[in-house]
């Protein structure tokens, strides 16, 4: 970034920056109601973006977080999956996929008796490579029957931390 004075690149504390450069960071939700399939992992399509420093959150076609060139490093995730009507006994989990596979879950598991909304979520920290690529996507079972992701309650944020 170029300040007064003609300086680029991290702004010093003694000439009023905080002697820290930007990272790359996202949080976004899911823009509409999603129903997945019962017993199947679903990728949840996180399309709205609450912000996203560096345009490597892709909420068009992919739904998942790219690492930009020049930006590897230790990342902070979090992830959160909710549910409309689920039956009692059901197990819920959202889980974070790197580079296509499935690295980290969240669950939650439903009480007897009744049916409600519930959720599952998600953090996890690790360090990252360039064009690596993290997602969410979700796990439901239980009874059979129509069961969705509400909007915008499904979200998903990711930040670098060093």
């Amino acid at each position: 970034a170029s300040g007064a004075g003609g300086v680029t690149g991290t702004l010093p504390i003694a000439n009023g920056g905080t002697g820290a450069t930007a990272m790359p960071a996202f949080s976004a939700y899911l823009g509409s109601n999603q129903t997945p399939s019962v017993s199947t992992y679903t990728k949840v399509a996180i399309d709205t973006e609450y912000y996203d420093t560096d345009s490597a959150f892709d909420k068009d076609t992919n739904y998942r977080f790219t690492v930009p060139s020049g930006s590897a490093g230790n990342y902070f995730f979090y992830g959160k999956v909710e549910y409309t009507a689920v039956t009692a006994n059901s197990r819920l989990m959202a889980v974070f996929y790197l580079n296509g596979v499935a690295v980290n879950q969240g669950r939650a598991q439903t009480s007897p008796g009744g049916t409600t909304d519930n959720y599952a979520q998600v953090s996890w920290s690790v360090n990252l490579s360039e064009s690596d690529y993290v997602e969410l996507w979700t796990y439901y079972s239980g009874e059979s029957g129509t069961r969705t992701f509400e909007t915008p309650k499904c979200t998903f944020t990711g930040n670098k931390i060093t």
